[in-house]
C-alpha cells in the first residue's frame, strides 16, 4: 500500500483541528506515523482520492458531516480538443479540464505533489495514466491530440534550452530514459499541439519548456489525462480537478471530440464529469451481509460519514471515490464506520467441522515425495502462447489476452521446457515437477465443444544421462511408496498428443490395471536446441484424476 505524507501544519490549516485530532480520525482507518513535521499515512491502493491532502482532508471533513457536492463548482467552458485515430494503437484516451486559479509557489509545489502521487500509484508510474498541466496563456485553441512519427516531433522540452526530435527525448533526457520503455517498439508518439502547431507535450515523457511549465503568478491552467483505459483517465481527471476545487479553483469543462466512438458509445464529451453514480441498495440484505440490525436513518447518519447520501434506496456517490462499484462496497463503508469491533460475533445457526481435500492431501504428498528425490517443484501459467500449444497435437482454446498467453494449456510440458531454457546457465542436473490443471477441449453431443479440467503430474529430468531408465527409476520410486503396480508397453508415438515433442521409439506408456495413466519418454533433440536447452531432457506426465481414483478403488477392494 502506497504511503503519502502530510505535512502537520497545512492539514491543520485546511480542516481548523488539532494535529492529535486529525491523527486520532485517520488511525481509524489507517496505519499513521507521526515525525517532526509531518504524518506519515499508509492508504490502500483502491483509494486514489487519498493521495492528496486535500483528500485527506475531504475524508476528516467528510466525518464532520461537511461534504461538498462538487459538480456545482464546474461551469462551461469554450474549450476543445480534437482526438485522432493515430493515437488509437498507442495511447488512446484523453480527458481534460480548465482551472482557474492564482498559483504561488506553494501551490505549484501542491499541484506537483498532487500529479506525481497519482502517477506513481494510481497511474502505475504513468503506464496506465499520465498527468500534464500546462499554463492557459500559452496556448491557441483548439487542441489536437494525435501521433507522429518520433522523427517529425520537434521541441525544447522541461529541463533542456535545445530542440530534440522524439527519439533523442528517450536517449538523451534523464526523464525520457526513465520512461523510454513506455513507447518501446512504437511507431508513431502521442502528443498534444495546439492550433499555434506548439508541441504542448510528448505523453507520457514530457512536457515543452515553452508550453508546459507553470510558474508564479499564472492565473489559469490547462489540464490533460492520457493513458490506455478510459474510465481510469476520466476518474484521473475528475479526482485532479476535485483537489483544486478544494484550492479554491473554478474548473471549465473542455470538449473532447474523438474520431471513433468511446465505451458509451458516443463521440463527444465534455470532461470532468462530477456529476454523482448511483447504486441501489437492500438495507434488508445490508444487514444481513453485516449480521447486525441498523435503521434507515442509522445507515443514513453512517454513510454521510462516508461522504455518500442515501436517498430512500439509492446511495449517491460522489466522483471521487472510484473504488465503490457495487452494493457490497457500501455494506463495507457501512461497516468501517460502524465499526468492525463493535459488531458482536456469534454462533452460526449451523455449522461443521472442516477437513482437507483428500485429493490435495495426495499433491501434497508426490510433491513431498519428488522433492525428496531432489526435484524441485515449479508453477507455471496456465495460459501458454500460441506458439507452445501447437506442440501438443490436441485441439485448443484461445481465450481473450492483452498477452501473448492466450490458450488454455492442454498439457504441463511446454511450459517445463519453457522453464529449464530460462534456467539453462544454472547447475546441472536439473529435475523439476509440477502438478497442476490441463485443459481438454472435447466434444460432445450434436458437435458442441466443453473444456474438461484436469490435474497431470509432469516431471523433468535435465542431466547428461537422461533416458527412459532415470525416468523408471523414479516411477518405481513412486509406485513402491504408494502401494501401486503398473506396467509399461510400447506405443505408437504418431497416436500421442506427445508426438511432437518425443523420440519415436523412446516412449512408452504407462498402465495399472490396463488402463492408460500417462506417458514417459525422451525429449526430441531439435525441440531442445530451438529451446537452446544444453542437456538431453528426460519426462513423464500422469494423469492424476485417474490416479486418484485407482487409488480409492483399491482401497476399497482391501
Amino acid at each position: 500500500m502506497p504511503t503519502i505524507s502530510i505535512n502537520k501544519a497545512r492539514i491543520e490549516d485546511i480542516t481548523k483541528l488539532s494535529i492529535n485530532k486529525v491523527k486520532s480520525l485517520l488511525s481509524h482507518f489507517f496505519e499513521v506515523e507521526e515525525t517532526k513535521e509531518a504524518l506519515h499515512v499508509e492508504i490502500p491502493a483502491n483509494r486514489p482520492d487519498l493521495v492528496s491532502i486535500y483528500g485527506i482532508a475531504r475524508l476528516i471533513k467528510n466525518q464532520q458531516g461537511k461534504s461538498i457536492d462538487y459538480a456545482q463548482f464546474i461551469q462551461k467552458g469554450n474549450f476543445e480538443v480534437y482526438v485522432d485515430k493515430s493515437v488509437k494503437s498507442v495511447r488512446p484516451f484523453t480527458a481534460c479540464a480548465v482551472a482557474y486559479l492564482h498559483f504561488d509557489e506553494s501551490r505549484i509545489k501542491e499541484i506537483i505533489e498532487i500529479q506525481e502521487n497519482l502517477h506513481r500509484t494510481w497511474g502505475r508510474d504513468r503506464k496506465k495514466i499520465a498527468i500534464g498541466i500546462y499554463p492557459l496563456k500559452q496556448i491557441k485553441w483548439p487542441i489536437y491530440y494525435k501521433a507522429l512519427k518520433p522523427e517529425l516531433i520537434h521541441f525544447v522540452p522541461l529541463g533542456f534550452r535545445t530542440e530534440l526530435n522524439g527519439l533523442e527525448i528517450l536517449k538523451e533526457h534523464e526523464t525520457g530514459k526513465k520512461y523510454a520503455h513506455l513507447l518501446e517498439g512504437k511507431e508513431k508518439f502521442p502528443v498534444f499541439i495546439d492550433s499555434a502547431n506548439q508541441i504542448l507535450s510528448m505523453p507520457p515523457i514530457i512536457n515543452s519548456a515553452l508550453t508546459g511549465r507553470i510558474k508564479p503568478g499564472d492565473e489559469a491552467v490547462f489540464i490533460e489525462c492520457s493513458g490506455l483505459n478510459w474510465q481510469a483517465v476520466l476518474s484521473t481527471i475528475n479526482l485532479i480537478t476535485i483537489d483544486l476545487i478544494d484550492m479554491g479553483a473554478k474548473i471549465k469543462k473542455v470538449r473532447l471530440n474523438y474520431a471513433w466512438p468511446l465505451p458509451d458509445g458516443k463521440k463527444k464529451i465534455e470532461t470532468p464529469v462530477l456529476e454523482k453514480k448511483k447504486i441501489k441498495i437492500n438495507l434488508e440484505k445490508l444487514n444481513s451481509i453485516l449480521g447486525i440490525k441498523l435503521k434507515t436513518h442509522q445507515i443514513e447518519k453512517l454513510l454521510k460519514k462516508a461522504g455518500l447520501v442515501l436517498n430512500k434506496n439509492i446511495v449517491e456517490i460522489p466522483a471521487y471515490r472510484t473504488d465503490l462499484l457495487e452494493p457490497i462496497d457500501i455494506a463495507e463503508e457501512i461497516a468501517t464506520f460502524y465499526g468492525y469491533e463493535s459488531i458482536k460475533p456469534s454462533l452460526a445457526s449451523c455449522f461443521g467441522f472442516g477437513k482437507a481435500d483428500p485429493f490435495f492431501d495426495f499433491q501434497l504428498d508426490l510433491a513431498e515425495l519428488l522433492t525428496g528425490l531432489g526435484f524441485v517443484e515449479v508453477k507455471n501459467f496456465c495460459l501458454i502462447p500460441e506458439k507452445e500449444a501447437k506442440l501438443i497435437a490436441k485441439p485448443y482454446l484461445k481465450v481473450k489476452s492483452k498477452t501473448e498467453r492466450n490458450v488454455l494449456r492442454q498439457s504441463l510440458l511446454p511450459s517445463m521446457l519453457s522453464c529449464l531454457a530460462l534456467n539453462k546457465d544454472k547447475r546441472y542436473p536439473q529435475l523439476i515437477f509440477e502438478i497442476g490443471k490441463i485443459f481438454d477441449l472435447e466434444k460432445r453431443q450434436n458437435e458442441r465443444q466443453e473444456v474438461k479440467e484436469k490435474t497431470m503430474l509432469s516431471f523433468c529430468l535435465a542431466q547428461q544421462k537422461a533416458d527412459q531408465t532415470s525416468v523408471i527409476q523414479v516411477l518405481e520410486w513412486l509406485a513402491e511408496q504408494l502401494q501401486l503396480k503398473y506396467e509399461l508397453s510400447e506405443i505408437d508415438l504418431n497416436s500421442t498428443y506427445l508426438k511432437n515433442i518425443l523420440i519415436e521409439g523412446r516412449v512408452a506408456e504407462i498402465k495399472i490395471n490396463k488402463e492408460q495413466l500417462g506417458l514417459i519418454g525422451e525429449i526430441y533433440p531439435a525441440l531442445l536446441s530451438e529451446l537452446n536447452i544444453e542437456m538431453p531432457v528426460a519426462c513423464a506426465e500422469i494423469d492424476l484424476d485417474k490416479l486418484w481414483k485407482m487409488i480409492l478403488n483399491q482401497n476399497k477392494q482391501k
